[in-house]
């Protein structure tokens, strides 16, 4: 490594630095406003603003009692607490220190989630982009991805017929939709939809609707098909085939659960 390489890396280290003693001041702010009401919240930050516009207080200052008073509002309004390293970057944007994104003639920025875990044998890596808004989380979008990446733990150690032995159930937020044209009996279009997590939908088809609907936790997988089989007239070992890896990805999603899991 160069000396120009070192000095810049030393350069980043101590504005790295820099911002984890703010987020350090912000974090002490927070046991003292989890005690205040939401009025009292509001007269706060209204305050704050007042000596920023009146009393000229340096924005720098107001910085790690602004940055909490967000984080608490978004911890009551969302159920989602801001993870230091989402502080770190809004200091990264009041600090304007993205100049060379004029450069590059970035015209918006767009925020999302990276989840990140030890590979298990057998796994594979899931890139998605999701565009629609979040479903309701009232313990925040994190125990929705914890819950998903334990059952996604859990259903790639199970073969296809240790799966089909399994007994699964309907995630409590998850709601069907029939569409019908009118005066048909039966629907045109049929989609399940996630209540919390990412507000997911998911197509069904008449096989998919049957299977998850039977999901109550008494019959197995397999016994599910094998009873789907004969009522649409299909093979049971070719409809096997095309569910298993669709009830894997309801699993990984959170619209299926094991009916055994804690809690």
């Amino acid at each position: 490594m160069g000396i120009l390489d070192r000095a810049l890396n030393l350069g980043e280290a101590k504005q790295f630095k820099s911002y984890e003693k703010r987020v350090t001041l912000v974090a002490a702010f927070e046991p003292e406003l989890e005690l205040e009401s939401d009025d009292e919240l509001r007269d706060r930050f209204a305050e704050l603003r007042r000596r920023v516009q009146e009393e000229d207080l340096a924005l720098e200052v107001a910085l790690p009692e602004s940055f909490a008073l967000t984080r608490e509002a978004s911890k009551r309004v969302m159920g989602m607490r801001h993870f230091d390293v989402q502080l770190i970057g809004g200091m990264v944007l009041n600090g304007g220190n993205i100049a060379d994104f004029a450069e590059r003639n970035v015209v918006s920025i767009g925020f999302g989630f990276l989840t990140l875990r030890p590979p298990t044998p057998g796994s594979s890596a899931r890139v998605e982009q999701l565009t629609g808004p979040l479903g309701h989380n009232p313990l925040g979008l994190g125990a929705h991805l914890a819950d998903c990446l334990a059952a996604t733990a859990r259903e790639s150690r199970l073969s296809d017929d240790q799966l089909g032995s399994s007994r699964l159930v309907v995630a409590a937020d998850v709601t069907e939709e029939r569409h019908y044209w009118p005066g048909t009996e039966h629907p045109t279009v049929m989609s399940l939809r996630q209540g919390g997590g990412f507000g997911r939908t998911v197509p069904l088809d008449t096989a998919l609707a049957g299977l998850v609907g039977a999901c109550d936790g008494e019959l197995t997988v397999y016994a599910i098909i094998a009873a789907l089989a004969e009522l649409l007239e299909a093979d049971e070992a070719e409809l096997a085939d095309e569910l298993l890896p669709r009830i894997r990805d309801l699993i990984v999603v959170g619209f299926l659960h094991f009916a055994d899991r804690a809690g």
